[in-house]
């Protein structure tokens, strides 16, 4: 009986997932490919144990990527197709904040960078299939960096950090202003963080990379990463208390002290 194979795209970067599962269709006809938690969810549920040359009459792929794949680790339903057989390509780039080892151990054998294009991409979806380990030369360079330590922060550096690099893009004055310091000691504290991230081997050159640098060692959010139409509304000083929480702490409180 023939196998029946199917994929399943993971990713929240619409773009990517719409040229994945053109290609994907294009390149295997045979192939079922569908974009969707639903699909996963059914996949979880039905697919059967992963037995070294046991007969089975359907295998899955997942690739999965974007803000899908630091949440691998952790999801049941990726977890629970993962147990029944199925066999996950990750999506990865320079920038993914994740642990490439955790992915590793949590079960995930095939790794492609998005930098690569789709041939290789492709050639990882059907290693899958064959369920080798395979890594692309783009992410097997990944795998030989050695890891950076996050460097040490202070409260009142992660304070003002969370501020400035937070989605309504303040500026130094919105900072001081919020803080009830001066423009001078925000960008005091901005200066002692980049030393602090330059001396642990990150390039925060400017604004986004010190973002990115801070998405990377899990302290912002990489959602916050990019502005929203959702700014403030009043000067700084008007708004009194910030209006945010961040993990880890219980609210930002304002102080006169540097």
């Amino acid at each position: 009986m023939k196998t029946k194979r199917s994929l399943v795209v993971l990713d929240d970067r619409a773009v990517l997932v719409d040229g994945i599962v053109t290609v994907a269709q294009y390149s295997f006809p045979e192939l079922r490919v569908t974009a969707s938690a639903e699909t996963l969810a059914r996949v979880s549920a039905v697919a059967r144990p992963g037995r070294a040359g046991g007969p089975s009459d359907e295998q899955h792929v997942l690739v999965v990527g974007g803000s899908w794949l630091g949440e691998l680790p952790t999801c049941r339903p990726i977890q629970a197709a993962l147990t029944s057989g199925a066999s996950v390509v990750a999506l990865v780039d320079a920038h993914s904040p994740c642990d490439l080892y955790a992915l590793r151990a949590s079960g995930v054998s095939v790794f492609v960078c998005t930098s690569e294009g789709m041939n290789e991409l492709l050639r990882g979806i059907e290693r899958a299939f064959d369920r080798q380990a395979y890594l692309s030369p783009d992410s097997e360079n990944l795998f030989s960096k050695p890891a950076r330590i996050a460097p040490r922060i202070s409260p009142r550096e992660r304070q003002i950090a969370l501020l400035y690099l937070s989605e309504n893009d303040f500026t130094v004055d919105d900072v001081a202003g919020m803080l009830r310091i001066s423009s001078q000691t925000v960008r005091s504290h901005l200066a002692r963080l980049r030393s602090h991230f330059t001396a642990a081997g990150f390039s925060v050159r400017n604004r986004l990379e010190l973002r990115q640098a801070l998405v990377e060692i899990g302290m912002l959010d990489s959602a916050q990463g990019a502005p929203t139409a959702a700014v403030h509304h009043q000067p700084p000083a008007l708004q009194g208390e910030p209006r945010f929480r961040y993990a880890g702490e219980s609210a930002l409180h304002s102080s006169k002290v540097g």
